[in-house]
């Protein structure tokens, strides 16, 4: 099955028309999973998954996003919101990485510390939204979420829902408005989106709090939505207003 398909498209969203949503939807209540834990390969890192996790064998960019950020994050302290399987920090912690996760999916909290101990890694992995578990004093290196990207003006109550939809792009704007409590002096905040999520709405939030949203990295997917190639990108939101776009 082809995760990314026509509905997907950032024009979709800002359509108005609600039924490229449901369709968004149906096609996510497909992909929850087996109901058992079953395992992948990923760059000869075996993974297992969760029910109501999503395996990164058919999610393209969580192997890109975990390989980036390894680079990135390499023996620093390392903060990931929504995990999922735990395939990016497992992947900085093999680069000596100092890892911890927070997610509102007991699932992945679970997922994610059982594959960090199948490769005798150690984890913090805390349950809760966005900063919102960690202590005033915790400061970070690198903070990263490969965020939800789908922005819509409906509610949701289950978990693995919230990792695709982002109601008005509020925990991603908690995201950017609260990351300076958490970041060391030299922190990065970089984002894991795409071109099918919302850019000019992301944009418009970091200029509101006083941040630059710079490209770091991107890759372009082969296949086709809307005519145009799907990508998936890293940005860094740079403090100040200083960098010009």
């Amino acid at each position: 099955m082809n995760p990314n398909p026509k509905p997907l498209s950032t024009q979709n969203q800002k359509s108005g028309n609600p039924k490229w949503e449901d369709d968004v939807r149906d096609m996510f209540s497909k992909l929850r999973g087996s109901s058992d834990i079953t395992e992948v390969e990923i760059d000869d890192i075996k993974l297992k998954v969760f029910p109501g996790v999503f395996s990164p064998k058919i999610f393209f960019e969580s192997q890109w996003f975990a390989e980036k950020v390894a680079k990135i994050a390499q023996s620093k302290k390392l903060l990931e919101i929504g995990p999922g399987t735990g395939i990016i920090g497992l992947f900085s912690a093999l680069k000596n990485a100092s890892v911890t996760v927070v997610d509102i999916n007991e699932a992945a909290i679970e997922n994610t510390k059982v594959n960090f101990a199948e490769h005798n890694l150690t984890i913090d992995a805390r349950l809760g939204s966005v900063y919102e578990p960690l202590d005033a004093l915790e400061r970070y290196d690198i903070i990263f979420w490969n965020h939800p990207f789908n922005k819509t003006n409906r509610t949701d109550n289950d978990p693995f829902l919230k990792s695709v939809f982002d109601y008005e792009y509020k925990y991603l704007e908690t995201y950017i408005s609260e990351a300076a409590k958490h970041l060391s002096a030299q922190g990065r905040l970089l984002l894991g989106t795409s071109n099918i999520a919302d850019l000019d709405a992301i944009e418009e939030i970091s200029r509101k709090y006083d941040y630059d949203f710079v490209l770091v990295e991107k890759i372009d997917r082969e296949t086709e939505v809307d005519g145009t190639k799907i990508d998936f990108r890293i940005y860094e939101f740079i403090p100040g207003g200083a960098v010009e776009i």
